[in-house]
């Protein structure tokens, strides 16, 4: 678990790429995994002990213990769910700081998180400069605002509210416009691995960056609080069930209780690292140098009726470059890493829902736990379907090109340049598909994960229907009951 949380991945990536070779990189790293197997043995022993009715290991693990007090029908459930989740940080952990494959694939991540942030930040105004800036915009938006909405005027009570709007307001603008930068400065600097990359891209990478470390950097505080609540909970639980009276009781108690708090931050962290490198590659490909890509040749295949000029015969041929280099980016870092990060976080994440189904047909569980299996059960599809739909859309956008170079391909006048164009046309309609590449499944597109997600509705509906179903035959048993007495 990495400390620094102000800037949780830029720190990751930072460590990653310059420490590796450290000995205190490998033994911090080291004790993280060994940490989370010793919970993961722990837990394997009392499902293995409960099962086959030996040693009775789990009648005195505090964990287990616990789950046994909370609810005793379901407490196996929930040890398999965090065996699950342990065995899930376990691998993300080996994955992100000891697996090492192709180096290009360190290079494209280290130039995206670092070198870039450190480029930007170089190339700012003096802050003096960009606090007039700010004000002068301020000022000018201020009025137009007050015009416009007469009810934030200087002599209403509500002046205040609309300064406050209007000042933040401004000050996203300002960012978002990129006025804090200076692009003649930035535009020396380029990228090693990635030299193509559009000042926007990565003016927005970084400014993606600066948002979801922040947004991690509050919700460790908001995880922190609930965690302490609940380890609070956990301590005085333990304590009353097992009577404890010796001082060293107490002592491996919150021994335990801070290796909990110890396992929790680190899946926490992991998943906040992976989920903003995927938003970070979507920001900078898909959003911004993709779409960019997609609406020149939209314009070009708008005005492919007459021959090309032979200006917009060399943007072609610059755009033809920039998207292949951007297929083998996707290619080499999902192929190599990313894929099987994913791969490996679905298989050992879907089968958490057989675990809830299971849950579901226990017996003797009141409508309260069923309901709360359904909302576990739904709210964790979604997560699962929404990120592999961000996947597909990348997959979408990378091939959005097939819908204008047909137009334009009949127009180009340079024989070379047309037969790559043809070429291009043909691999992105008739060839395997280019995107984020999951292992065993190719290129993540719509078709595949709506598939699953249609079958994860009717099943919710399924679900929904079993509920139904027994709450009625339920009822129809008691009032039968009721005639009988």
């Amino acid at each position: 678990m990495y400390l620094k949380i102000r800037h949780l991945c830029y720190n990751h990536a930072e460590e990653i790429f310059e420490q590796y070779h450290t000995t205190g990189y490998r033994i911090k790293h080291s004790i993280e995994i060994t940490i989370t197997n010793f919970w993961l043995i722990r837990m394997s022993l009392a499902i293995f002990s409960y099962r086959r009715q030996e040693l009775n290991y789990w009648l005195y693990d505090p964990c287990t213990v616990l789950f046994h007090y909370l609810n005793p029908n379901l407490h196996i459930h929930y040890t398999c769910i965090l065996a699950f989740i342990l065995l899930t940080t376990i691998i993300e952990t080996y994955f992100i700081f000891f697996y090492r494959t192709n180096p290009s694939v360190y290079q494209y991540l280290y130039d995206l998180v670092v070198v870039n942030t450190k480029q930007i930040t170089h190339c700012y105004y003096p802050q003096d400069m960009i606090t007039q800036m700010v004000e002068k915009t301020y000022r000018i938006n201020l009025k137009i605002f007050q015009c416009n909405n007469m009810i934030f005027s200087h002599t209403s009570p509500l002046h205040h509210i609309g300064q406050f709007y209007c000042w933040h307001m401004t000050k996203i603008q300002f960012k978002l416009q990129l006025k804090h930068l200076n692009r003649r400065k930035l535009s020396s600097f380029k990228l090693k691995s990635l030299p193509y990359l559009s000042i926007n891209s990565r003016s927005m990478l970084q400014l993606g960056l600066y948002c979801m470390d922040t947004i991690v950097y509050y919700f460790h505080f908001l995880i922190g609080f609930f965690l302490v609540i609940a380890l609070i909970f956990y301590y005085y639980t333990i304590w009353n069930i097992f009577h404890l009276t010796h001082w060293y009781h107490h002592l491996l108690l919150l021994v335990e209780i801070a290796i909990i708090l110890y396992d929790t931050f680190l899946t926490f962290q992991l998943i906040c690292i992976i989920s903003t490198l995927n938003i970070l590659v979507i920001i900078s490909f898909c959003s911004i140098q993709l779409e960019t890509i997609n609406n020149l040749l939209k314009c070009i295949h708008i005005q492919s009726s007459n021959r090309l000029k032979s200006q917009t015969l060399n943007l072609l041929s610059s755009l033809y470059l920039e998207h292949g280099k951007i297929c083998q980016f996707y290619m080499i870092i999902f192929t190599k890493l990313y894929g099987k990060m994913i791969f490996i976080f679905l298989s050992f994440t879907l089968p958490m829902n057989v675990l809830f189904l299971i849950v579901f047909c226990t017996k003797n569980l009141s409508w309260i736990e069923k309901m709360q299996i359904i909302a576990i059960f739904c709210f964790h599809s979604f997560i699962l379907i929404q990120s592999q739909l961000s996947l597909a859309m990348q997959t979408e956008v990378i091939h959005r090109p097939e819908k204008y170079l047909v137009s334009i391909i009949q127009n180009v006048t340079r024989l070379r340049l047309k037969m790559k164009l043809a070429d291009l046309h043909y691999r992105l309609t008739q060839g395997p598909k280019y995107g984020p590449i999951i292992s065993l499944f190719g290129a993540i597109t719509n078709r595949i994960v709506l598939e699953v997600k249609w079958s994860a509705f009717i099943l919710v509906i399924y679900l929904l229907f079993c509920l139904i179903f027994k709450i009625f035959s339920s009822r129809s048993i008691k009032c039968e009951s009721i005639r009988c007495l």
